[in-house]
């Protein structure tokens, strides 16, 4: 699938998956689809491939820490398996306030890449926040049985190196 813009002047749109049919496409990188990309940065048009058939269901815990919330990290998550690795959008349901403070958090990604067992997960912050959790959780369709990984080292996720680590490996 090609999604793109034609608009000039466009402050920019960041698409996450394109639909056709039953295939979801997903924006792994976080490119920015933008009219003018001279002025505001990202590109005029972004090719998306289909990953699979998989969906996968992500339950987040948001520490109970002061300051630990946050709406703005735009998280993604590789998961890394004994068959491959995939590659989620950002993780947000629309119009939600997600990540709260001692919540949990549900994210339903079909059209995912299937990766057997999952072995690991990586973590992305690319958002302008920080954010601290306890646990994420991950199933899919075909393993019902939950992959859970904690935060034992109680990092904090953040683009920001001085607030937390923009990318944290957990296995």
């Amino acid at each position: 699938a090609v999604v793109s813009t034609q608009s000039s002047g466009s402050s920019g749109i960041n698409a996450e998956y394109g639909y056709a049919g039953q295939s979801y496409f997903y924006n792994t990188k976080g490119t920015v689809l933008n009219g003018d990309p001279r002025y505001y940065g990202g590109v005029t048009s972004l090719q998306m491939c289909k990953q699979g058939n998989e969906h996968y269901y992500i339950t987040a815990r948001t520490s109970t820490e002061s300051r630990s919330q946050t709406d703005k990290i735009h998280l993604r998550m590789k998961l890394i398996g004994e068959r491959g690795s995939t590659i989620t959008g950002i993780l947000d349901n629309e119009g939600r306030n997600d990540f709260r403070r001692g919540e949990d958090d549900t994210f339903v990604v079909p059209g995912m890449k299937f990766v057997g067992k999952i072995r690991c997960i990586e973590l992305y912050a690319e958002g302008s926040d920080k954010w601290k959790f306890d646990y994420v959780e991950v199933h899919c369709d075909d393993y019902r049985a939950a992959y859970t990984f904690h935060n034992n080292r109680n990092m904090w996720i953040s683009n920001d190196s001085r607030e937390g680590e923009d990318v944290y490996k957990l296995c």
